[in-house]
């Protein structure tokens, strides 16, 4: 998603009632999301349905990068448990229900 251009980007919210094939088209072309505001504050944002998508798959990788970091603490600091250990505790939840 490209980054915003204050310019260009900030559309009141009544271009939606009266231009709304205008806001959408800007949306997707830009490739950039588009600001509704009312009474000059935002209230809304538009994107386009690839814009959203790569948003999706951008924080999916955000999450996955913040696991892996987590993992590798605490390889760091040794709370790793073996395999045989793993499946000792499993069996004893599987006993205890």
């Amino acid at each position: 998603m490209r980054a915003i251009k204050i310019s260009e980007d900030l559309r009141p919210l009544s271009d939606m009632k009266a231009r709304p094939n205008d806001v959408v088209t800007q949306a997707r072309d830009s490739g950039r999301p588009v600001v509704l505001t009312r009474y000059g504050k935002g209230v809304a944002v538009l994107l386009s349905v690839e814009s959203y998508e790569e948003l999706q798959v951008s924080a999916a990788r955000l999450r996955l990068i913040a696991a892996l970091r987590e993992a590798e603490k605490a390889v760091e600091e040794g709370d790793v448990y073996d395999q045989r250990a793993m499946n000792e505790l499993f069996e004893r939840l599987e006993e205890e229900r």
